[in-house]
């Protein structure tokens, strides 16, 4: 059995300083975020701080997500149209980068 830390789970709008986003083991973005886009939050984050985890949270095509950030595997390119669906991909991410694979 896999133990998971305490999650916390921060909003933030507008997104704050990308250095600030450093304190989260895994971040979360929605794709559409008014002036600024999930996608060049996500490319910015990666390429800085590869240690923090990626994902995109988005009602618009994925592949299409995806390939905006090919830096992104597209398994941490979640839809917003099957929230069951993102919760249980969320939950395997969770457990693949707890156990390390």
């Amino acid at each position: 059995m896999v133990e998971f830390p305490r999650l916390e789970w921060s909003f933030a709008y507008p997104c704050p300083d990308i250095d600030a986003l450093t304190e989260y083991s895994i971040v979360v973005l929605d794709y559409e975020l008014g002036d600024s886009s999930g996608a060049d939050i996500a490319k910015d984050l990666i390429s800085r701080y590869p240690e923090v985890r990626v994902c995109i949270l988005t009602g618009h095509d994925r592949e299409k997500v995806s390939a905006e950030v090919p830096e992104l595997p597209a398994e941490q390119v979640l839809s917003k149209t099957d929230l069951d669906d993102v919760c249980n991909r969320l939950k395997a991410l969770l457990l693949k980068w707890q156990v390390g694979t």
